[in-house]
């Protein structure tokens, strides 16, 4: 009994102080597929260690070698950040 009692008064307490720190909820009053398209964001981390001089074999090798890990990543974005530019907001 006195839990219940002790819920009453959370209760209660709660509905005179006002909103805590909850957002208000907002229902969409029409389908979300009849406004404006907003651009998902695309947040990309580019490792550039040391490691990433290797080749995919684990090979190091300096210099500019297309092959090693770093070269085949930046092209690989260079090429996909190009191909969807428009369709996200890219962060790097």
């Amino acid at each position: 009994m006195k839990t219940l009692q002790h819920a009453f008064l959370v209760l209660v307490v709660a509905s005179l102080t006002g909103p805590t720190l909850a957002a208000p909820l907002s229902i969409a009053q029409y389908p979300l597929f009849l406004t404006n398209r907003v651009l998902p964001n695309v947040l990309v981390i580019y490792d550039n260690s040391e490691s990433m001089d290797g080749t995919m074999a684990g090979k190091l090798i300096a210099g500019d070698d297309p092959t090693t890990r770093g070269n085949t990543a930046r092209t690989v974005l260079r090429n996909t950040i190009n191909s969807f530019s428009s369709l996200f907001n890219w962060g790097l």
